[in-house]
């Protein structure tokens, strides 16, 4: 009688440990497909970078976009500042450009620094700052009228180094992408979540 007794209640613990490892899986299944859901969601609103974009873009959870590279001994930096882009209610304004800051750097020290703004076919300067090799202001915020000849031709100075008008309608598109609150969450970080669950 007490063999039976134990036998039931084995079978009973082996029940019940199978039914919660059952359980533990598909709640595992279900956030391996969360994760998914969400990447590819998210990954098919990114808008896409033209052919033979040079740059690298990197950009933090919801927060400003940077875009480096290097070309013949400079280093290039493009912050697509997003601000204005957000209500008190984190939703997307109707803005139709975003706020550039752009910052060319020489081996020697020398510099240039670019207030300006981007949107569908056009990259509009507004202010330039320089500096020598010493740190030394050269000039500082040099007002650049829109139309003028030195906005044609500081806009062909930063296209050689690629930062071209054509490339300001995915600048605008990516800004406001990386503005919206279900963007918030990074591709990267829920790869590397993902990651973790699949290894758990």
């Amino acid at each position: 009688m007490l063999r039976a007794v134990a036998s039931s209640a084995s079978r009973k613990l082996l029940f019940a440990n199978g039914r919660r490892f059952s359980s533990a899986a598909a709640a595992h299944s279900m956030l391996a497909d969360a994760l998914d859901s969400k990447i590819k969601h998210i990954t098919q609103m990114k808008p896409e970078a033209p052919a033979e974009f040079p740059f690298e873009i990197e950009h933090g959870l919801g927060g400003n976009v940077t875009m480096t590279r290097e070309l013949a001994g400079e280093e290039i930096e493009v912050r697509l500042v997003d601000e204005k882009h957000k209500d008190k209610d984190n939703s997307v304004s109707g803005s139709s450009s975003v706020d550039l800051k752009i910052e060319i750097y020489k081996q020697d020290g020398k510099s240039m620094n670019f207030a300006a703004t981007a949107s569908a076919g056009e990259i509009l300067i507004q202010k330039l700052t320089t500096k020598d090799g010493d740190n030394n202001v050269i000039c500082s915020q040099l007002c650049i009228e829109p139309g003028s000849e030195l906005q044609a031709a500081l806009g062909e100075f930063l296209g050689a180094r690629g930062i071209e008008k054509s490339i300001g309608g995915f600048l605008y598109d990516y800004t406001i992408w990386n503005s919206q609150k279900s963007n918030q969450l990074d591709v990267e970080e829920l790869e590397k979540l993902k990651k973790v669950v699949t290894n758990w």
